[in-house]
């Protein structure tokens, strides 16, 4: 099975704001939301000035209270182990290299959820709460199961997001929720129903290589 190791800190608040920063025109071009704290917003980021740590820390402090990551840490574990099972044995069938231990950070900042390969998934929890939460979770663990075949052939960022939906939508079907995309997906879905669930195949045949 799959072990969730849910983890939060100050320090890693810290690096996610450097991290977002330094992708906001991407995160900007490409339509996503994006938090940052509000002082940063308001006062330091506006100015365009370069940000300490300590400075960003302070900026955190105004806002951080460690009962809202605590609560839903104790809400994945719950939800958790409703979907384990069936998720791992689907994941399995993809018959790709899986990790054993996936580690879950939580923050406030950033876009709602993404993932450092090979095991390292970030959730927003101001964005994604509820089932939406495990439904991220999900998502990005799909993501760094497949990332060696999206790097491999070169698979555009929105394809890779479809087939990630798609993923989901035969994996834990009550769970899944497609995104609102700015490509057209009927391309990717045939080549994606034709061949699942061979997902070389399918990003071979969706390479932009």
């Amino acid at each position: 099975m799959l072990k969730l190791l849910p983890k939060y800190s100050l320090e890693f608040e810290v690096e996610r704001i450097k991290y977002t920063m330094g992708k906001l025109e991407w995160f900007n071009q490409n339509g996503y939301k994006v938090y940052l704290p509000k002082k940063i917003i308001e006062v330091d980021f506006l100015k365009n000035e370069i940000l300490s740590d300590e400075n960003i820390k302070e900026c955190i402090l105004l806002e951080y209270q460690e009962k809202d990551y605590l609560q839903l840490v104790e809400y994945i574990k719950k939800e958790w182990v409703k979907y384990e099972e069936i998720f791992y044995f689907r994941l399995k069938d993809l018959s790709l290299p899986l990790c054993e231990e996936y580690f879950v950070y939580l923050t406030k900042y950033g876009v709602g959820g993404s993932y450092h390969f090979p095991n390292e998934i970030i959730v927003n929890i101001q964005m994604k709460y509820g089932v939406g939460l495990v439904r991220t979770i999900f998502h990005e663990i799909i993501h760094l199961t497949i990332h060696s075949l999206i790097e491999k052939n070169k698979v555009e960022h929105w394809v890779k997001e479809r087939i990630i939906d798609l993923i989901l939508k035969k994996f834990v079907p009550e769970l899944s929720k497609e995104q609102s995309l700015p490509i057209k997906t009927e391309h990717i879905d045939k080549v994606f129903e034709e061949n699942y669930p061979n997902i070389e195949l399918i990003t071979e045949k969706l390479s932009t290589r």
